[in-house]
């Protein structure tokens, strides 16, 4: 489906908010990270339309790029104040609780995770780890027993997801915090991004071959239950899989390496699950750069003083948890780019009210 009841409503909100801008009633001052943004739906909105599968890579661009960037500018733009921001985030943990009950139900009638309304398991943990979030650290402080609850009614449809790498960067900001909030976020991405980078051509070099002694209907019932954290075949399997899907990506990369190919869907009908593939495949160096960038530029604007304030921790974490996340599932489809940059967004808004507060201009 090319347009989505959420697409449909968050480009005409943003229809909205761009006639109030123009007329002056809403104040925007752009950043650099919003040129950034508007200079990638810019460019890969071109290399759709001139795909040979223009169809296809322009749904791609619409929904892994558009739609995200939209949630951004809309986000950034709205939560102006400590009201609006603080019921923005009363409503998104609404909104996870239904959805981690109805995964959580889905469990227990069927025995396994299956795509709930469209939602993939995947998907679903990167809802749930922004909602998580905001249970922990943002509402409820003076209702401990409100709080429990939330925490506890979005954290049964989190568990029930098995995602890995957000159970790892939720054990950081749980128990970690402290040198979370004192880390180099910027400096972090940085080493993260070079050093999976160059696994990621190591991996794709063929150097690597691996071997899986189960079928492959085994595997896929693995991967609905909880043998997909624990079971070494289970594992491999996954990261065979997803080796064959990243050299069918660098082969794009090496025919167009300076602009990619565009978005293209794959052989299960998604976009790569590597984020340095991703960018290499559809976006070539310039791609590249232009995503690095936008999240390099958000993390060097966020100060360790910053992360002391309850939604640009939550905000950021978020964030640099999606590209954890982005390094075997990719961040250019599902649920991945709109809550990355919708937490970006939050963060952003967030210190824009900090700044109006102490006089100054965003």
């Amino acid at each position: 489906m090319t347009f989505t009841l959420f697409s449909i409503g968050i480009i005409s909100c943003a229809s909205v908010l761009f006639i109030k801008i123009i007329v002056g009633k809403i104040k925007f001052v752009a950043n650099s990270i919003d040129i950034l943004v508007l200079f990638l739906c810019t460019f890969y909105s071109i290399k759709g339309l001139l795909s040979i599968d223009y169809k296809s890579s322009c749904f791609f661009t619409l929904h892994g790029i558009i739609i995200p960037a939209i949630v951004y500018f809309c986000t950034k733009t709205l939560l102006t104040n400590k009201q609006t921001t603080t019921k923005f985030c009363y409503f998104y943990t609404f909104g996870t609780v239904i959805l981690s009950i109805y995964m959580a139900m889905n469990i227990m009638l069927y025995g396994r995770l299956n795509s709930v309304g469209g939602i993939t398991s995947i998907s679903g943990a990167t809802y749930l780890f922004l909602g998580l979030c905001i249970a922990i650290y943002i509402i409820y402080n003076q209702n401990k027993l409100a709080k429990i609850v939330s925490i506890f009614l979005n954290a049964i449809g989190f568990i029930s997801t098995l995602s890995r790498m957000y159970t790892l960067a939720l054990f950081v900001m749980i128990f970690m915090k402290n040198i979370f909030r004192k880390t180099n976020i910027a400096a972090g991405y940085i080493i993260l991004m070079l050093m999976t980078l160059i696994v990621t051509l190591v991996l794709t070099s063929k150097m690597i071959h691996l071997s899986v002694q189960v079928s492959r209907e085994q595997i896929t019932e693995m991967e609905h239950g909880a043998d997909r954290l624990t079971n070494m075949d289970s594992i491999k399997y996954a990261l065979a899989g997803r080796i064959e899907e990243y050299n069918r990506g660098m082969e794009l990369f090496y025919k167009s390496p300076i602009t990619g190919a565009g978005i293209q869907r794959g052989l299960a009908n998604i976009t790569q699950h590597n984020v340095h593939v991703a960018w290499l495949a559809y976006g070539g160096i310039v791609g590249y750069a232009i995503y690095f960038s936008i999240f390099l530029i958000f993390f060097l604007r966020i100060t360790n003083k910053d992360k002391s304030d309850g939604i640009i921790f939550v905000g950021t974490a978020t964030t640099f948890a999606v590209i954890l996340n982005s390094l075997t599932n990719g961040i250019m489809h599902g649920a991945m780019p709109i809550v990355a940059f919708l937490a970006m967004g939050m963060t952003t808004a967030q210190k824009n009210q900090q700044k109006d507060m102490e006089g100054y201009n965003a």
